[in-house]
């Protein structure tokens, strides 16, 4: 003595009696109440909760529930299903056997296991039983509807059938996911599709099960019309005729239209309507003046934004005029007034030239008719004398004079007779029948000498590579100096 009795059953709320009796005289004995033992109180933990079906279809189920048990109470646990009391059991055996009816395979169920004598030791888990379920997951004959306003795509509709699936699915155009939704919710109306092409591929698929899934192609027909549009729109201008006119072909691609027929504006007047789909499409003869730029439009005659413009990059008929050249005779003074005749060479030509004293045209003349005579030229006055083809105005020749004194004195021709002209890229000077030598001296308007010479007789000046401006040309003789101003353009 003392002893120790080990291995007691224990509970917190049990009360505790212990009877001695005496191995050789049962009449010798002794009790002794210990009531209720709190000492050794240790909490109670149920754990690893694992419910599986060992046998089940549609119609029923048989499963099996393991668990651990730490300091559990001595009268056992009660197991409950959904909050249904299933019986009380036993700690201590390996599983526990509990048989369910009809199956649900879209809902979870509760399991719950609860010691007897401790009220706060319990466990719960939740469990799905879809492998129960003998009916596959299928999606199918899906309808789908638009909501079009003003051809512009306001929402989809989309519904369809459904058995197996759980709880919700998820919505996939073109690989794209739009979002999860309920199948409760079915049908369902969707706002957020914005595709720019028609042809989409939608799926619809299962939540839980993405093999559970459909995919079909589908051509949306609200849709905005297709914009027309012009492209390779290109004018080929022909050859020049002997009028200084010329025929050009028009190609371009429509694409989009909604009329064949296209108006066609030339340089922003209305020229043709021509139809879509011709082989070919000629463009009456237009003037070619060597100064007229064109630009061609094209217009859809139901869409005036499907449009496209063309604009030939250089001036058509453009031959290569040249006036050279200039011979000058004076002619003898009358009343105070002299009379020219002028004759020089051309080349590549209209039929006709102005003649422009001092910016103002004195008349009009055929090259044919060359030499012709200006009359009535006041003196003592500068004459700046331009000669222009009447077809293509950068074709001129310009001659500038000093005022013709009468009658001129023997030792004055110099300073006053003698004629200066320029073209585009030569200065001429005619010294006439002067016999002594002059110097020629030229300078730019900052006074540079650019070019200096000596002669005696008519002489001209290369200035092709001048820029342009105003230049000054200085004649000097043995007695006078002549300066004459002289343009590039």
């Amino acid at each position: 003595m003392p002893i120790i009795i080990k291995d007691l059953p224990f509970s917190n709320d049990m009360e505790y009696e212990f009877l001695v009796i005496d191995n050789g005289d049962p009449f010798c004995f002794s009790s002794f109440e210990q009531g209720t033992v709190n000492g050794c109180n240790f909490n109670c933990n149920l754990e690893k909760l694992e419910v599986r079906p060992e046998i089940c279809d549609s119609n029923h189920a048989l499963v099996s529930l393991t668990f651990l048990s730490i300091n559990p109470g001595v009268n056992g646990f009660s197991i409950f299903v959904n909050s249904e009391n299933k019986g009380q059991y036993q700690y201590g055996n390996k599983d526990y056997l509990i048989k369910l009816p009809k199956i649900d395979c879209l809902n979870q169920y509760s399991f719950t296991i609860s010691d007897r004598d401790i009220s706060d030791c319990r466990l719960d888990t939740l469990v799905s039983f879809k492998e129960c379920c003998t009916q596959k997951c299928k999606i199918s004959d899906v309808a789908i509807s638009e909501q079009c306003v003003n051809n512009n795509l306001q929402s989809v509709g989309i519904n369809f059938n459904h058995v197996g699936v759980s709880d919700s699915f998820a919505l996939t155009v073109n690989d794209i996911k739009v979002s999860n939704y309920s199948y409760s919710d079915l049908p369902v109306s969707i706002t957020n599709l914005n595709y720019s092409q028609q042809d989409v591929s939608i799926r619809i698929s299962d939540t839980y099960s993405d093999h559970c899934a459909i995919e079909i192609p589908y051509t949306i027909l609200c849709h905005p019309p297709p914009v027309c549009s012009i492209s390779e729109f290109n004018v080929v201008p022909g050859e020049c005729n002997n009028e200084g006119k010329f025929t050009s072909k028009l190609e371009f691609i429509a694409k989009n239209a909604v009329s064949p027929l296209f108006q066609l504006k030339i340089n922003g007047l209305t020229a043709d309507t021509v139809t879509y789909g011709d082989s070919l499409y000629k463009i009456f003869p237009l003037i070619g003046d060597c100064i007229t730029p064109y630009t061609f439009s094209l217009f859809s005659v139901q869409d005036s934004l499907c449009q496209a413009h063309f604009e030939l990059a250089d001036i058509i008929c453009c031959r290569a005029c040249k006036l050279s050249e200039p011979v000058i005779s004076y002619l003898p003074c009358i009343d105070g007034k002299y009379d020219l005749k002028l004759d020089f060479k051309y080349k590549g030509t209209n039929e006709l030239f102005d003649i422009k004293i001092n910016n103002r045209i004195i008349g009009t003349y055929r090259y044919s008719d060359l030499p012709i005579i200006i009359h009535g030229i006041d003196t003592n006055t500068e004459v700046n004398l331009n000669i222009e083809d009447t077809q293509n105005k950068i074709c001129f020749l310009e001659i500038i004079l000093n005022g013709k004194p009468c009658p001129p004195a023997t030792n004055d021709l110099i300073s006053k007779h003698m004629p200066v002209y320029s073209s585009q890229d030569k200065v001429f000077i005619q010294l006439g029948n002067f016999t002594y030598q002059v110097r020629i001296l030229a300078f730019d308007i900052t006074g540079r000498i650019i070019y200096q010479a000596d002669v005696s007789q008519d002489s001209q000046i290369d200035i092709s590579t001048w820029p342009r401006g105003m230049y000054f040309i200085d004649i000097v003789g043995k007695e006078t100096k002549f300066r004459q101003r002289v343009m590039k353009l």
